[in-house]
This record gives C-alpha cells, sequence and structure tokens, in this order.
C-alpha cells in the first residue's frame, strides 16, 4: 500500500477504504515507510538494494501494526 502511495498508484483515500484504516494511519504509514527507506540509504549509499528497501518497509509497517 505505501509503495503503491509513493508511486502514485493509489491516493491516501483509496489505500483508507480498501486497508479499513483511517487517513491519518495510512499517512504515518507513508512516513515510516520514508524514514525506513532514508535510512537504508543513509546506511549503505552504493550498495542498497530493492530487498533492503523492502525490508526497511516491511519493518516500519511491522512496528505501526504493533
Amino acid at each position: 500500500m505505501v509503495l503503491d502511495i509513493l508511486r502514485d498508484r493509489t491516493t491516501v483515500a483509496e489505500a483508507h477504504r480498501a486497508d479499513e484504516l483511517n487517513p491519518s494511519e495510512v499517512e504515518q504509514l507513508v512516513d515510516e515507510g520514508k524514514r525506513g527507506m532514508e535510512n537504508a540509504l543513509r546506511s549503505k549509499p552504493l550498495e542498497i538494494k530493492l530487498s533492503d528497501l523492502q525490508q526497511a518497509h516491511g519493518e516500519a509497517l511491522l512496528k505501526q501494526l504493533a
């Protein structure tokens, strides 16, 4: 969901309806996903892989759901 929002494939409003989260929860997930990706890029700027970004995104989602 977060990646779809970042890629402009969906909107916060559409994601909120589809996943039954309120818009502020969706926005918070997007913000945490962005922070996770930024942190991953800072730690290994030349060695970053898509799997690292996906892992950071997953970790941000798990933190939000906990």
